[in-house]
């Protein structure tokens, strides 16, 4: 038996360094909380490839999540409960 023409997935740990306003004071959190991380296309329409949910650590200010992705370009969009949705530049996102 013999098997050709496959590959392997490699998961990448995706992470964001980001302050939420307001829940800062000298540079560390006052709190945890939590933010949606979404992975999107870079091309229309978009669509959400990945996402998940992580804990912005108060300490470092990074939250992370880890996906199976193929090498291209992607917009990294983050949610927060109490702030506007922010959009990354895709060109920033190169290479995941």
């Amino acid at each position: 038996m013999s098997i050709s023409g496959y590959f392997v997935n490699i998961p990448y740990r995706v992470t964001i360094k980001l302050g939420i306003e307001g829940l800062i004071n000298n540079n560390l959190h006052l709190k945890k909380d939590s933010v949606s991380i979404y992975i999107r296309s870079a091309s229309p329409p978009y669509q959400v490839i990945d996402s998940g949910n992580s804990v912005l650590d108060s300490v470092s200010l990074t939250a992370s999540i880890v996906s199976i992705l193929n090498t291209g370009n992607y917009y990294i969009v983050v949610k927060h409960r109490n702030s506007l949705e922010t959009w990354s530049n895709p060109r920033g996102a190169t290479g995941l």
